[in-house]
């Protein structure tokens, strides 16, 4: 559907640029700014509107919508409608179209488990844009050059409709876009774009679209002027930069490995650039078809690079933010080239014309250079703390969107040899992760133990809501990111808090027993498919009132999840009761292999078994009784 309607999004520029030069001379080209503009003033409310439709509503709604309005524009070309009627209906259409790519944006981080993974799929949707886009422009000013703009509408609006039931197919499959969304206003997501490497994006796509703008208010006259080809012949030049563009294909596997930016983003648009001035030039078919081959090519590689750009900076919660003013600056900088170069064209000529911008923006990308390689850095030091909190076994189960939530809670601190980072018996309130040096755990009863870089200690005390387990100081000097409570529980388990227990039975919450044992923390923390299983495959235990669940000191073989009643739990000077949904045994099954507490049913009760070997299987860092290797829990 992407790739559909980048096609439809050219194919309609290009077919309404031929009927505008065929029926008002140069001067009526101006009118396509009408097809950017509306759009462009539209933008900043698009984030508000799909916060507030949703993304499944958006991404079926927009492709329908915009079926109906170019089906509208061959019936306003029909009834011979003015030219400024009809380039109002394209502006609609493209106004439309504003939410969709946001929206898509929005989806791809909770659909995969890493950044890498987000840039893939934005670089698949990014080389979609490129070739739909050539291809559009091809088949829309070919059919509008021979059979008039009327069928061309009619075509574009079969090919948005024919791909419409697979992604209602697709969305209705796909429950991670439901739940309530959150409004962003303007302020919010122009402020969303605060990243050095986010703002060099939107100043190079822009520069990109205004060349592409440019271009396209400028090709038809140049096509029946200084090349002398025809109108027919604007779809031999589109041909041209559509080949380059899937020539781009070809390029996309090293710039995804990579982590440059500033080459990819500004050598591309210098490119394009030089190949438009020599267009100007040298406005021979054989220089312009050879020129165009590369100027395909590097637009289609920005666009690329700018896509994949974004994913790597920028947080889940902000992409769609970002997406809106991305698109909306090269909205604005598209509908400025298509508005000023006919006019431009009218006092110079076109070549010149083509020149003028072609070499401003030259000056432009000139400018940002330096800070297109201050913004690299930016890239490659956020990838390694996401590459670092990935690497933690804890945290391997967990999607981008979960992984960024620890990144915007983490801060990073150096601490001396002998710095006690916890102690024993203290509240929790932090998670840590070993970047460099060792540290030394002392749990008690237990040996002590020596970490490394790339280890993790912490979580009992938050997953459990419990006291530290153990203390740990600091065997040399050492470098950690250390992760606030709420931000680990919210990427753990899907809340901020620890849930406290009801006591309410589970038919009254109306709640199912494998819904209760998804929310424990220890469970939650496995990631959703084995969370799912465990459930699944969990025991089930119904005991009568005072009956004795486990004795401090016992071998721990699992954790329980309570169902229906309560419990008392009993330590050494403290006694607390649990109800439904709470959690206990972890401690054991997890850490030290005994009980450590006695644990007595207050009324009859129904409790879920979840077995240590169910939660030593997969690659979370748990194994009855010992942590492995690289991870502890505190």
């Amino acid at each position: 559907m992407f790739g559909a309607l980048s096609l439809s999004d050219q194919a309609g520029t290009a077919a309404l640029a031929i009927y505008l030069f065929g029926h008002g001379g140069s001067a009526s080209l101006s009118l396509l700014a009408l097809r950017f503009f509306p759009p462009a003033a539209a933008g900043p409310l698009v984030p508000a509107a799909l916060a507030r439709l949703g993304v499944t509503r958006t991404l079926r709604g927009v492709p329908a919508t915009r079926a109906a309005l170019m089906m509208s524009a061959s019936g306003a070309v029909a009834g011979h409608l003015p030219l400024w009627v009809i380039a109002s209906v394209f502006g609609a259409d493209m106004t439309v179209g504003q939410a969709f790519r946001p929206a898509v944006a929005t989806a791809l981080p909770s659909l995969s488990d890493s950044v890498e993974g987000v840039a893939r799929a934005s670089a698949a949707l990014a080389n979609a844009k490129s070739v739909g886009g050539f291809a559009g422009a091809t088949i829309g000013s070919l059919t509008a050059a021979t059979a008039g703009l009327a069928p061309a509408c009619l075509l574009i609006t079969a090919l948005i409709a024919a791909p419409l039931p697979a992604v209602v197919r697709a969305t209705a499959a796909t429950a991670v876009f439901g739940g309530p969304p959150r409004v962003l206003r303007l302020r919010t997501a122009i402020g969303a774009v605060r990243t050095r490497a986010a703002i060099v994006s939107v100043v190079v796509g822009s520069m990109r679209t205004m060349l592409r703008g440019v271009w396209t208010g400028l090709v038809v006259l140049l096509a029946t002027g200084a090349i002398g080809i025809g109108s027919r012949g604007v779809a031999v030049l589109a041909l041209a930069a559509g080949a380059g563009g899937i020539l781009s294909l070809g390029i996309t596997g090293r710039l995804l490995a990579g982590r440059r930016l500033a080459p990819w983003l500004c050598g591309a648009i210098i490119t394009a650039a030089g190949m438009t001035v020599l267009i100007a030039t040298l406005p021979r078919l054989a220089v312009c078809v050879a020129a165009l081959l590369v100027w395909g090519l590097a637009l289609a590689l920005a666009d690329l690079s700018a896509s994949t750009v974004i994913p790597r900076v920028v947080d889940h919660r902000s992409i769609a933010a970002v997406s809106a003013v991305n698109e909306n600056a090269k909205l604005v900088m598209e509908g400025l080239g298509v508005f000023c170069a006919p006019a431009l064209a009218i006092l110079l000529g076109p070549r010149v014309a083509l020149a003028v911008f072609a070499s401003g923006v030259l000056v432009i990308i000139a400018i940002s250079w330096p800070a297109a390689r201050r913004a690299e850095r930016d890239v490659a030091e956020r990838m390694r703390t996401l590459d670092l909190l990935r690497s933690v076994n804890l945290f391997r189960g967990l999607r981008l969107d979960a992984i960024e939530t620890l990144a915007a809670g983490a801060r990073e601190v150096t601490c001396p040899a002998g710095r006690v980072l916890m102690t024993l018996g203290e509240p929790g309130d932090s998670y840590w992760i070993l970047q460099s040096g060792s540290v030394f755990v002392h749990p008690l009863g237990l040996a002590p133990r020596r970490l490394g870089p790339g280890a993790g200690f912490g979580e009992i005390a938050l997953l459990h809501d419990v006291p530290r387990t153990a203390t740990v100081e600091a065997a040399e000097e050492i470098t950690a990111l250390v992760v606030d409570r709420e931000s680990f529980l919210l990427a753990v388990t899907g809340a901020s808090a620890v849930p406290e227990a009801t006591g309410v039975p589970v038919e009254s919450v109306g709640q199912d027993p494998d819904a209760l044992i998804l929310t424990a923390p220890t469970v939650a923390a496995l990631g959703r498919a084995r969370a799912v299983q465990a459930a699944r495959r969990a025991a089930r235990l119904e005991l009568s009132a005072d009956s004795i669940v486990f004795r401090a000191g016992e071998v721990a073989d699992g954790i329980y999840v309570v169902l229906e009643g309560s419990v008392r739990i009993e330590t050494p000077g403290q006694e607390k009761i649990l109800g439904v949904g709470a959690e206990f045994g972890a401690i054991g099954a997890r850490m030290t292999g005994t009980r450590t507490a006695t644990v007595t049913t207050v009324e009859p009760c129904r409790l879920a078994v979840i077995s240590a070997a169910e939660l030593s299987s997969g690659p979370v860092g748990m194994e009855t009784g010992v942590p492995r290797a690289g991870h502890d829990q505190v």
